[in-house]
């Protein structure tokens, strides 16, 4: 799988207006473009309980933490260097 991320910084007032547009273009790509599966999302913050909720217990679980200490000694990644970037699917 491929994933492919452009941004756009959207005018004042034009929030809603900007997220339709999207969410409708990606659902014409999805139904006109051969191969095509894109989606629409938005980056997100502020208070999310669930997620939070979710990640306390990723990092609670041994198998998670052996997962990632597996990763750290095989060399995988670049030290500080993983970013984590939340998004809502909007269409």
């Amino acid at each position: 799988m491929i994933t492919f991320v452009r941004t756009a910084t959207v005018h004042e007032g034009k929030l809603m207006d900007a997220m339709e547009w999207a969410a409708d273009l990606a659902a014409y790509i999805r139904d006109n473009i051969e191969g095509a599966n894109l989606q629409a999302a938005r980056r997100v913050g502020g208070a999310l309980a669930a997620f939070e909720q979710v990640m306390g217990r990723m990092e609670a679980d041994d198998g998670y933490r052996e997962q990632l200490s597996e990763a750290r000694g095989m060399g995988l990644f670049v030290s500080q260097t993983l970013f984590d970037e939340i998004y809502q699917s909007i269409g």
